[in-house]
């Protein structure tokens, strides 16, 4: 009995790791992929494998791929299409997982720097708001760090936010 508990045990680690892993692997290529075309192609046909809200995570950033596209698209129609899908999505994966703090911030991220004609804004102080809420608990270091990074540089923080975000 002892040893497929054991077995499964580290199934379960196994897959967790594997899982944070491929979080870590998106979030770099995601940031690449913001200031480069061709990354940001790869980064969208690495994320079109993702067609459920199985993984929201995951999913938001599929959404974010789409975004990206429009960053890079020539046509005005092709940007807004491609920008619309990518907010479907992520807000999609939202609703799946409300309380997912990196979906929060990617869309908090998008909010503040988009134009106001593009997006209703109006859960930006929201997702500020989990946002701030969530920091002192947020284990994952590699997201803290990024959050934090963003929040500091986008001009959005009191001066007790700021104390907040770089603690």
């Amino acid at each position: 009995m002892k040893i497929p508990a054991l077995i499964l045990l580290f199934s379960i680690s196994f897959l967790s790791f594997a899982q944070q892993r491929d979080i870590l692997e998106i979030r770099v290529l995601f940031y690449k992929a913001s200031n480069d075309k061709k990354m940001a192609k790869t980064f969208l046909d690495q994320l079109n494998r993702v067609n459920t809200v199985e993984n929201s995570t995951l999913y938001g950033y599929k959404g974010m791929a789409h975004m990206l596209q429009a960053k890079y698209a020539w046509n005005p129609y092709k940007k807004l299409e491609h920008f619309y899908m990518g907010k479907a999505i992520l807000e999609e994966a939202i609703k799946e997982d409300r309380s997912n703090i990196e979906l929060r911030f990617l869309r908090y991220s998008v909010q503040s720097n988009s134009p106001f004609f593009l997006i209703n804004n109006s859960e930006l102080e929201a997702d500020k708001e989990l946002i701030k809420k969530q920091w002192s608990t947020l284990k994952d270091k590699d997201l803290r760090r990024r959050i934090g990074q963003f929040m500091l540089a986008s001009g959005d923080c009191t001066e007790a936010e700021k104390k907040l975000f770089k603690a």
